[in-house]
């Protein structure tokens, strides 16, 4: 093992420690110990109307081939790994950009609930997640959800945006102040999945999960990734476009800029919503305090 493989497999080590201690730690919060209501499956279906279980309740797209179960998480990476899987998966992508490869993807391939996953022949799969600095997904589903407009994102303005008040009547884009005051009106249970919290969506509490990714650290934690599932010649390509903390445009820079326009009230009540995801993997919100 090469001495950055030998990195990674350290970072990987103390993620899984921090995540069982922080587990046994919080013993009593029974959200992070308890699966979700859903037991089920989602079946690959070439029918867009067939789906038993949606994307919060089957998060672990799981590939049998490679005895693999992956948890995926909106905002972190998820249209760059659709893109290596849907190939090796034949996945027909029909139509063109990101909203065709993400339904695609969605009814064409297998989808499982963690506690269906646990219940099954398939807990002894390999058990992957990646995740990023929580503000900056939030960030991320902000620039790209909301400030696209409500041509580009009419779904997304007729389920969430035309809520805020002011936003159908002036016909323009929430503020990130509204955005981040129409988040923390919602709870875990009914979250978008584009800012559904990691212990909620995948469940490490519940789920041992054999690796535990970064995108701050994608240049050495992807390519460890696909030589675990036997995937090679893509990492390269993805930890090159990840590498640089910087994730489809949006960098840390980009958060702190948005995180100077709330205030500080504001950012701890954010801090306390995702607090369990901070805990678990290791990130620290005090830089983006007004």
């Amino acid at each position: 093992m090469d001495k950055s493989s030998t990195v990674v497999k350290d970072d990987n080590d103390a993620r899984r420690a921090r995540i069982k201690s922080v587990c046994e730690r919080h013993r009593s919060y029974l959200p992070l110990q308890r699966p979700t209501p859903g037991i089920g499956v989602n079946l690959p279906s070439p029918s867009r109307r067939t789906v038993q279980c949606d994307s919060s309740q089957c998060p672990l797209f799981v590939d049998d081939s490679r005895s693999l179960a992956f948890c995926f998480i909106a905002k972190v990476a998820s249209t760059s790994l659709k893109g290596i899987f849907a190939p090796l998966l034949n996945v027909t992508v029909d139509g063109n950009g990101t909203d065709a490869l993400h339904w695609s993807f969605r009814y064409q391939t297998l989808r499982f609930g963690p506690r269906t996953l646990l219940q099954g022949n398939r807990s002894h799969y390999t058990k992957a997640l990646f995740v990023r600095h929580p503000f900056e997904r939030l960030v991320s589903t902000y620039i790209d959800k909301a400030l696209r407009g409500p041509e580009e994102m009419a779904w997304a303005y007729k389920l969430h945006w035309y809520k805020i008040p002011g936003v159908y009547a002036k016909r323009r884009s929430p503020t990130f102040s509204e955005f981040v005051e129409y988040v923390l009106a919602t709870t875990a249970e009914n979250a978008d999945e584009h800012w559904y919290p990691y212990y909620a969506l995948c469940q490490p509490c519940l789920l041992d999960y054999d690796f535990v990714g970064k995108l701050e650290t994608a240049g050495r934690d992807f390519p460890l990734f696909f030589s675990l599932v036997d995937i090679g010649g893509k990492a390269d390509v993805l930890a090159h476009d990840n590498t640089r903390h910087e994730v489809r445009g949006i960098s840390a820079t980009d958060t702190e800029y948005y995180f100077k326009q709330l205030s500080f009230h504001q950012v701890m009540r954010l801090y306390a919503w995702y607090f369990y995801d901070f805990e678990l993997f290791g990130y620290d919100f005090r830089e983006y305090l007004p």
